[in-house]
């Protein structure tokens, strides 16, 4: 079973080879009538990062048999790959844009010619054209969706390039802008037809809100109505349990009247009272909070203060 990085690489390939052929639709030609001979030549350990292209070079010059001619590269993980040819190729040679074969020993039957393939490693380390017409040959195969093993696809030079990544960010910042601008514009436009709606809906039920309002207004009149007692005004019932208890202690008489915010101050002149007795009788009522008492500068005058609940 194939494991989750080979799944994970199968799927990158075959999502670079749609954009390579959205991008780069015409397939490059392949040569199946040229005679070329293939070499590869693995890659050493010790060469360095950027030094490729250097060590390439020198291996086309060592290894080509013609001194004047053409040839074709594709620089694998573990090598290069190096197709020569007498004259100038027409396009990708057809052992390279064929299709990639198990490791092992192949006999393949192209255009004009037979190849005896070995492959190993996932890729085709030796090739060589094969003179016995009684081969078991099988005809040479060419990926439909993909690019053959040996061909480099566009894609992956462009995104080497620095150019790619540049026109990459513009792409994507003008796509942000474009879908930043039709995003404004879309609010704009379902907001004007929210308010639009919300103006025929206020034209349509206009009298019925009216009554709605009015109702409302009633029911908080009638409220009110119905709790004036406890209403900041409320102001006869509390001077009446103050005077019922003076009256009930003695004589008394009343000098001033203060009310704010269900705060009642009574000052009042008395020669013969138990002021004891009142603050307790006056405490007992049930809309009384607090009671507080203190002399006036007036000789037998006292101010009574009273906070209602």
């Amino acid at each position: 079973m194939p494991s989750f990085v080979t799944q994970l690489k199968h799927f990158k390939d075959r999502g670079f080879d749609m954009l390579n052929k959205l991008f780069w639709p015409v397939a490059e030609n392949t040569d199946q009538d040229s005679i070329s001979f293939y070499t590869f030549k693995a890659k050493p350990n010790y060469l360095k990062s950027g030094e490729d292209k250097k060590w390439i070079a020198l291996q086309i010059k060592t290894l080509s048999p013609f001194a004047q001619g053409d040839h074709y590269v594709y620089l694998s993980k573990i090598g290069v790959h190096i197709w020569f040819a007498r004259s100038t190729l027409n396009g990708t040679p057809e052992t390279a844009a064929q299709i990639k074969l198990p490791d092992g020993e192949h006999w393949i039957k192209g255009q004009k010619n037979n190849y005896h393939q070995i492959w190993k490693n996932g890729v085709m380390t030796e090739c060589t054209i094969d003179m016995n017409t009684t081969s078991p040959s099988k005809p040479i195969q060419f990926p439909s969706s993909s690019s053959g093993w040996a061909v480099q696809r566009k894609l992956d030079k462009a995104v080497k390039k620095p150019l790619f990544w540049f026109l990459t960010l513009c792409l994507v910042l003008c796509s942000a802008a474009l879908w930043a601008i039709v995003g404004l514009i879309t609010a704009t436009v379902q907001a004007e037809i929210v308010d639009r709606e919300n103006q025929a809906l206020s034209l349509d039920l206009g009298d019925k809100l009216n009554i709605q309002t009015q109702y409302r207004t009633n029911q908080q009149s009638i409220k009110k109505i119905q709790s004036w007692q406890t209403e900041n005004g409320y102001f006869p019932e509390s001077f009446a349990v103050v005077a019922r208890e003076l009256s009930k202690l003695g004589s008394w008489k009343l000098n001033q009247i203060t009310w704010q915010n269900k705060r009642l101050e009574v000052e009042f002149s008395t020669k013969k009272m138990d002021i004891s007795s009142l603050i307790e009788q006056v405490e007992k009522q049930a809309l009384v909070a607090q009671v507080n008492i203190r002399p006036h500068n007036a000789q037998d005058t006292w101010v009574l203060e009273i906070q209602i609940k």
